[in-house]
């Protein structure tokens, strides 16, 4: 694999930016009807409010049984996060839960349970702080992409940062369109998993920056679509051998993560898999439009 892609290739990418853009715009219309219908649906405890459970166990419990008696009382989707070696966990689950997951735990694990010091807390989190929350998650992924704004336009020019960060948002979009068409929840894991894509996939396309400004000198006089498809072919086997390491990483934390990372993992797949795709078809596209106008 590594000797085909270290041989000199010729594939004409841009040649279909055109149909790219299509392609995505479908996709992402796609994903945010379905995001607008589903609503609230979208968001999990940490944005639409909830409750908050910490109890402690006398005795080590894996937390696939903690997961099964909280799927025999309805809540088998609950955030659930082992904080001290299967003694103490955290669980975040639907407003008035707290007594029927109490009777559960107590049926299940009557003997790993000291009524004394089994309830470490038990709080609310109101519909009011949650909006406060989404709206800080919002606003963090909005400034890194004002952040990188400045940055590559320092570096490169500014037609390059604009490119570049509406790659980023249609990574975003992408990712988000994704959770909603498959009934996943939007928490605070997952804007984590969104701002990682942000990096990555920035990163990608400045690999792609720096080569185009170097062969712009190097072929002077070529025409701007020549010099970007061959800076897409010269990137490629990089961008294929990293993306690649990176997934088998995600795949693995996707398939025995548990739960509770599965949709942390779910979204830098998608967006992974995006960024690949915006940085060719959408960042580089972009600058080629924007030359021509």
């Amino acid at each position: 694999m590594i000797k085909i892609l270290k041989k000199d290739l010729h594939i004409d990418f841009m040649h279909r930016r055109r149909f790219a853009y299509f392609i995505s715009l479908v996709f992402i219309a796609i994903g945010m009807i379905t995001f607008f219908v589903r609503g609230e649906k979208n968001f999990g405890i940490d944005f639409t409010g909830g409750l908050i459970m910490e109890r402690r166990f006398t005795m080590p419990v894996d937390i696939k049984d903690i997961r099964k008696a909280m799927t025999e009382v309805n809540l088998g989707e609950s955030v659930i996060q082992d904080s001290r070696g299967g003694t103490v966990f955290l669980i975040r689950t639907e407003k008035g839960a707290a007594s029927s997951v109490d009777d559960k735990f107590k049926e299940h694990f009557k003997d790993r349970i000291d009524s004394n010091n089994y309830i470490i807390r038990t709080d609310m989190v109101g519909p009011r702080i949650g909006r406060e929350l989404r709206q800080r998650a919002i606003l963090a992924v909005i400034f890194s992409w004002i952040a990188i704004i400045v940055y590559v336009t320092i570096r490169y020019k500014f037609k390059f940062a604009v490119a570049g960060v509406t790659a980023l948002i249609h990574d975003v979009l992408v990712t988000v369109g994704a959770f909603a068409l498959t009934g996943r929840e939007i928490n605070y894991p997952v804007i984590a998993a969104l701002l990682v894509i942000v990096g990555y996939s920035i990163n990608d396309t400045i690999v792609i920056y720096d080569r185009i400004r170097e062969n712009i000198k190097l072929r002077r006089g070529s025409a701007l679509i020549s010099i970007v498809n061959a800076s897409i072919n010269q990137t490629l086997g990089r961008t294929i051998l990293t993306t690649f390491a990176t997934l088998l990483s995600v795949g693995v934390l996707f398939i025995i993560g548990g739960e509770a990372i599965k949709d942390f993992a779910f979204a830098l797949f998608v967006g992974m898999f995006s960024g690949i795709y915006s940085t060719i078809y959408v960042a580089c596209s972009l600058v080629i439009s924007w030359q021509r106008k």
